[in-house]
Parts: structure tokens; sequence; C-alpha cells
């Protein structure tokens, strides 16, 4: 009974430590059990494309379970460290280890209890509404709201799994440490650390090296295999700056007199760098977090709003598919009788003849051809005849003369070598044909020349016949027609596209990236705002006697509050400003990554970037004023 005691008097009587933790799991428990229930949803299973979203969901799981386990042993850590205190008075007056390992057991026990029953009535309370947000999403009209029982079972499993692994940890704390040792380590600080200039170039070297592949890196398919390597050269480049290199900084600053003589930078100075090689990691972590928020939600907002975009891209007419030869009056009339079918009309069907795309790249004004790997376009060429009859133009050129239609508009230059032969290039700014050949993750450029001769020359590939028109009728016929035509006329994916399949698959696809990004942004957030909290108790506790003393030597409250804004700002600035620029040499390769999406538009990356900075800033500075208020209290409390 005594026991139980205890360890009730241990969760109740440290409510400032315990109460942000006990959110952070109500949290975590709320979002992996809406996940579970996404993931097991039988109508997401039932619908078309719904795979792709269930899949997204269990890849979400996972990193969500990670972030989980990663942000409760991050705070049981400091927990454990502040009841060391008690613990150990426990010990001395008389209890044993066994005895510390039931009241450990009984408080972990309690915590779960608590967090599980908040965080599963919480999760289906928000279900129904993340449904209807996913329903909306994804513009569904029959309904997603469906409870599953096994979404419980799984998280109560999963969180049990956690809980445990933090009490064993626990048990391992109190084994290894005497009562002496328990009783003074929430009050013990920590010696000078070494300056290691070495390790501070080499963190700038390795950041450095990461921002440079980021921003040089090409959107090809080797892309993704870039950004990872960049992924991880920015976190090892970020911890050894914050460990190692914010050491090397606060002892510069420590030799500058005139700023370190100075009453509120002196106090800030010298109190950091005692604790800056364990504040260097929380500050990395705070830093990679926020950056992790950025790209996220910039990334899954960029594609659900360039959707539209991206659709005319593939699809400048509702039905596009190429052949090898102009339609036949059989498949003519294949057309009509599928339209008729399913009561659709159809507009003028266009037809134009182009050579069959090559892969390549342009290095300054010249186009080499290479394999498709390293490739970031592909090229292909029609003649003047066929231009002037889609466009409705009478445009004129000479035989080293050529319009070019560059869908990136990142070509800029009068002259262009194809082929070891130099052409004069005019730019055009519509081509009603400009369309993504075979879904390529390449952009597509276009070569209008004078004759067919000069199309072979540019482009020695075979030539393929591009047939498009527009539909009208309902979105449900819409999807059926261009299903059933492409099943009716023996066309493969390669060969066959249709803006209302696409519309279809990306509702779904990029839906489910913006409810599943949005989800996990929220658990960063309270990752950051958890670490941050944290950060601030332990300051606290570790500044508080030390402001006593100087304000018993003269030091004034204002000097104080100076002291205090001084060293907290610096802290709480520093991960938001890396943040910041690790996401402005980060764009580069999400303008990469989203373009094997097909999406070249820098306009809504641009727009999207500079809100969720602003957003993710502004939250920012919430947490920010909320945990110095904290911070203050507890170095003025007596």
């Amino acid at each position: 009974m005594i026991h139980l005691k205890l360890a009730w008097h241990g969760v109740t009587h440290h409510k400032q430590e315990y109460g942000p933790f006990l959110l952070a799991s109500i949290v975590l428990i709320a979002i992996n059990f809406i996940f579970w229930n996404v993931s097991l949803n039988k109508t997401l299973k039932a619908m078309a494309f719904g795979d792709a979203t269930i899949e997204i969901t269990k890849v979400a799981i996972v990193f969500i379970s990670l972030i989980s386990l990663f942000l409760m042993f991050y705070a049981n850590s400091f927990l454990i460290k502040q009841r060391g205190e008690e613990l150990g008075l426990y010990n001395m007056i008389g209890l044993s280890n066994s005895d510390l390992r039931w009241i450990l057991t009984l408080e972990t026990a309690l915590l779960y209890a608590i967090s599980l029953i908040a965080g599963l009535i919480s999760g289906f309370a928000f279900l129904k509404l993340a449904f209807l947000i996913l329903q909306k999403l994804l513009t569904l009209k029959q309904s997603l709201d469906h409870f599953e029982l096994y979404a419980v079972y799984t998280t109560a499993m999963i969180f049990a799994l956690i809980f445990l692994a933090l009490l064993f940890y626990n048990f391992y704390r109190v084994h290894t440490n005497d009562p002496i040792h328990l009783w003074n380590q929430s009050f013990k600080g920590e010696r000078e650390p070494k300056s290691k200039k070495t390790l501070a170039v080499l963190g700038v070297v390795i950041l450095a090296w990461g921002y440079w592949i980021s921003v040089k890196t090409k959107p090809n398919a080797t892309a993704f295999t870039g950004f990872v390597l960049a992924v991880i050269l920015v976190v090892l480049g970020t911890y050894l700056l914050f460990i190692v290199g914010s050491i090397v900084l606060l002892k510069v600053l420590k030799k500058q007199k005139k700023i370190y003589y100075k009453p509120n930078h002196f106090i800030a100075i010298s109190g950091m760098l005692f604790r800056m090689k364990q504040n260097g990691a929380g500050l990395a972590s705070i830093c990679l977090l926020c950056t992790s928020i950025l790209v996220t939600m910039v990334g899954t907002l960029s594609l659900y709003v360039g959707e539209n975009k991206l659709i005319n891209s593939w699809n400048p007419y509702d039905i596009m598919f190429t052949t090898e030869k102009r339609l036949t009056s059989k498949q003519q009339r294949t057309i009509n009788e599928t339209a008729s079918k399913y009561n659709i009309s159809l507009s003028k069907k266009k037809q134009i003849t182009m050579t069959t795309p090559s892969a390549g790249s342009i290095k300054k004004d010249k186009f080499e051809t290479n394999n498709i790997m390293n490739a970031t376009l592909q090229l292909s060429s029609l003649t003047l005849a066929d231009y002037n009859s889609i466009q409705g133009t009478n445009i004129k050129l000479k035989k080293q003369q050529i319009l070019l239609y560059d869908v990136s508009s990142k070509f800029n230059k009068k002259h262009i070598t194809i082929r070891g032969q130099r052409y004069q290039v005019k730019k055009i700014n519509n081509f009603k044909f400009a369309f993504n050949y075979q879904h390529a993750i390449v952009q597509p450029i276009f070569v209008v020349a004078a004759d067919k001769s000069i199309c072979s020359a540019i482009n020695p590939q075979p030539e393929m016949v591009v047939s498009g028109f527009n539909i009208g009728g309902t979105k449900t016929n819409q999807l059926r027609f261009a299903n059933s035509l492409q099943k009716n006329m023996k066309l493969s994916n390669e060969t066959y596209t249709a803006a209302p399949i696409f519309r279809n698959l990306f509702q779904s696809l990029f839906g489910s990236l913006l409810f599943i990004g949005s989800l996990v942004s929220i658990t960063l957030i309270f990752a950051t705002a958890l670490i941050l909290y944290y950060k601030q108790l332990s300051e606290g506790y570790a500044d508080r006697k030390r402001f006593q003393t100087m304000q018993q030597v003269g030091l004034s409250q204002k000097e104080t509050k100076e002291a205090i804004r001084s060293q907290v700002l610096l802290v709480f600035m520093l991960p938001i400003v890396g943040a910041a620029i690790h996401f402005v040499f980060c764009i580069p390769m999400l303008k990469n990554i989203l373009s094997l999406f097909s999406m070249y538009n820098t306009k809504i990356l641009a727009g999207v970037s500079i809100v969720t900075l602003f957003v993710l800033a502004g939250g920012y500075l919430c947490i920010y004023f909320l945990t110095t208020k904290v911070y203050q209290e507890l170095v003025n409390k007596k």
C-alpha cells in the first residue's frame, strides 16, 4: 500500500514535469489510433487507388512510432534525473532498490493507464473529424467513418512496449547509482567542455557538402539518392556544429572583453558554456525537427495545390494517346461508340506527328543525348506545317531556325547546338500538344523545324502520332469512359493518358499525403514543443541557484530579466534560424523531388514555402514566450 501512495505522490507532486509528458503521450496515442483506423478502413480498401493511401499510412505509423519512442525516452531521461533527489531520499531512509523498483513500476503503470485512456478517448473524439477531412481531401461521396477495434489493441500494445522500455531504463538508472548519487544528480552540473576546433571545421565542411549536393543535384532518376545523402550529411553536420561549433563560438565570445564583460552577456555565455555539450544535442534535434516540419508540409501542400497544373502538363487534352499511324475509321468508331455508351460529348479530335523523344540534357547552349538515368530532358521534334495547323498560326522558318517550347522556361539562349548542328532559337510560350511522354520524370522540350529532314536530323527517332480530344459529362461517366476506351482500343499505360484517371489517382494520392503529412507535422510540433519545454525546465533548475547567488551579491531584478532574456533568446533562436537556412538550401532538392511528379511550377513552391515558414516561425515564437515564462518562474522561485 505504501508503494502505491508513494507512486501516486510522485506523479501528482511533480505536475510541472509530468503534465507535458502526459499531454505528449495522449497526443501520440491519439494520432497512432487515428492512423491505425485509416490503415484498416474497409471503404478505403474497396475504392480505386485506396491502397496507395493505406500504404502511405503504414509508413507514417512506423515513423510516428519511432518518433514516439525517441520523444518519450527524451522526456523520461529528464524526469528520472529530477526524481533522483526524491528516490535517493527514499533509499537513505530505508527503502531498498526492490522498493524503488516497485514505486517506479506503479508510477509507470499509472502514467500508461492515464495516457492510454485519455489518448484513446481523444483519438475516438477526433476520429470522425479526421475521416471527414480525409473524405474532403479525397473528394469522396461515401463515408469513411468506421471504427476498428483492432486499432485499440494495436495502439495499446505499441505504447505498452514503449512504457515497458522506459521502466527497464529507469530500473537500470536506479540499480547503477548509489543513494548519494541519486540525491545529487538533479543538481549536477557539467565541467567546461574542451574546444575542439577540428571537429567544428569538420561540421562546417560536412554541412557545406550536404548543401552543395542539394543545390547541384539535377532532376533525374538519381535525384532521390542524392536527396538521401544530402539529408544524412546535413544531420551529421548539424549535430557537430551545434555540439562542438557552439562551444568554439562561446569560447571565442568569452575572449572578447567588450562583449563578455557586460552583465547579461557574461551570465548568458558563462552559463551556456558549461552545459553546451548537452544543450548542443538538444538544439540540433530541435533544428532538425523544425526543418522536417517545413519539408513535410511544403512538399505535401505543393503537390496538393499543384494537382491541376500537373494534370495539365500530362494531359493538355482530356484524352491523349500515341500510335504508330493516324487513327483508322474503326478506331474513330470505337471512340464514338464508347462515348455514346457513357453519355460523353467529344470535342474535335486533334492529331499531330512528332518524333519519339530522346533523353538528354542541355549544357550551356548544347543538347547532349545520354542515358535516362542521367538525363534531365526529353526532346521531341515536329514540322512547322504540323505546328501551324494545330496552333492556327502562319509562322515561317529558315533551315537554321527552330521554334523551341520548354515546359520549365529555363532555356533562354539565342542559339542551341543539337547533334553537331547550330540553330537559331525562337522561343514559343504556348504549344497545345505539350505533354509528358510516358509520364517520364524528366522535363519535355519540343523543337519545331522547317521540314521533315531537319526534324530527323535534330532527333533521328521513329515518328509517332499523338491524338487528343476533350470530353464532357459527369465525373463518374468520364472516368468510366476513360477506362473503357483504354480497354477497347487495347492501349498500354505508356501510350495512353486520361485526365479523369489521373485526377482520381492524384486526389487519392496527394490528398492522402497532405492528410498524413499534417498529422505527422502535428506530431513533430509536439515533439519540438516538449523538447523545448523540458530544456527550459532543465535550464531553470540548473540556473536557479546561480541567479539567486548573484542577486545576493547585487544583481538587480532588471539585470536578471535582461540576462534571462539574452540567454533564452540565444538558445531559442539558433534552432529556428538553422532550420530556415537548412530549408533554403533544401528547396532546390525539394524542387527536384517534386519534378519526379512533373511538378515544375516554382511559383507554387515559393508561395507555399513562404507561408509555411511564417506559420512555423509564429508557432515557434508562441512556444518561446510560454516556456520563457516557466524558466523565469523557476529561476526566481525561492
